[in-house]
């Protein structure tokens, strides 16, 4: 699956988030991208479009699904915004334990630790 944003621009008032912004995002070559930024910069918007939940004012958005629209690769995606869906009585580790996957805790453990940038987690 490819996602691509062609000189897109989105605000919000007055607020220009991005403008002729232009990306893709090819999840058959990297299965894993992390998008980050200053809070208010348009992360979270970025994600809406990508996500079809909201529109770019102008600019191309566009979904090549490829192969697995046909059943392929069976690719699934899935996005973490910035709202808190931690359980505060425990830690991030043992909220990590509790999100269903086909992977294995130690596969999460080991993702986790590449989204914040620790080492050896």
């Amino acid at each position: 699956m490819v996602l691509s944003i062609e000189k897109g621009t989105k605000t919000y008032g007055n607020q220009v988030l991005f403008q002729d912004f232009s990306c893709e995002l090819d999840f058959m070559k990297h299965p894993i991208y992390r998008i980050t930024g200053d809070s208010g910069k348009g992360k979270t918007s970025l994600l809406r479009i990508l996500s079809s939940l909201d529109t770019l004012d102008s600019g191309t958005f566009s979904i090549v699904m490829g192969e697995a629209a046909r059943g392929g690769n069976r690719l699934r995606a899935s996005w973490m915004f910035q709202e808190n869906r931690l359980l505060e009585g425990l830690s991030g580790i043992k909220n990590l334990s509790l999100i269903p996957s086909r992977y294995s805790f130690e596969e999460k453990k080991e993702f986790f630790a590449f989204l914040v940038g620790i080492e050896n987690l």
